[in-house]
């Protein structure tokens, strides 16, 4: 291999080495982005708890993009049997 194959082969491998920096840090950043926006405020835990309760059921869970409603057993779940 002459010198300028060996120039070729080490631009080469330094352009590809960048790019793969740029994309995980990008990556690292729109996950952050991601993140930041996952707050959860109260009028999103409200809406939740009237959706459930109009379908007859109750919230078991809520998150900013989902909201989960189970069933309602007639018994609170937070009391102790007697």
């Amino acid at each position: 291999m002459n010198e300028q194959d060996s120039d070729k082969y080490l631009i080469q491998a330094g352009a590809s080495t960048i790019v793969k920096v740029v994309f995980v840090v990008c990556c690292t950043i729109l996950s952050g982005m991601y993140l930041s926006n996952c707050k959860l405020d109260a009028e999103t835990i409200a809406s939740c708890e009237a959706s459930c309760n109009k379908t007859g059921s109750h919230m078991s869970s809520v998150t900013s993009g989902k909201c989960v409603c189970t069933s309602s057993s007639g018994q609170d779940i937070w009391v102790l049997p007697q």
